[in-house]
């Protein structure tokens, strides 16, 4: 049997978080079995265990469910947004000529920051980037 749409979408976070199908399960507190039918497409997803895959790895539930638009919740885009914009700024008050990568993994910490601290990347990226100078 083929997996489903949502089989594969759900094989796809889990290869993107490097899981096995015995990890996913217990993160989910189901059978190993149980998951693996779900990602083959042997059995469906009941709701609630849905929900909370997307709860526990940040997916828009829709992109789970129907494979529309893309699988980062949409706060979680604004967010990655605003930690960019929030970097950019900084670096050019602050006049600092940085590498790409250096400005990417920048953008990464400020994001990281935001959401754990639950504070604003426009703070995040002043605090990280005056540090740097």
């Amino acid at each position: 049997m083929e997996p489903s749409s949502i089989g594969l979408r759900l094989l796809e976070i889990r290869k993107k978080y490097g899981f096995t199908q015995s990890v996913m399960a217990a993160k989910l507190d189901i059978a190993d079995r149980t998951y693996k039918f779900y990602e083959l497409g042997r059995r469906e997803i009941p709701v609630g265990t849905a929900t909370k895959f997307c709860e526990l790895f940040d997916v828009d539930i829709e992109w789970l469910l129907l494979g529309d638009g893309h699988p980062v919740k949409p706060d979680q885009l604004r967010l990655v947004e605003e930690a960019a914009l929030a970097v950019l700024s900084e670096c050019d008050a602050m006049e600092q000529s940085l590498s790409n990568e250096k400005v990417a993994q920048l953008i990464g910490f400020v994001f990281e920051q935001s959401v754990q601290k639950a504070t604003s990347p426009s703070d995040e990226a002043k605090a990280v980037v005056r540090i740097m100078k």
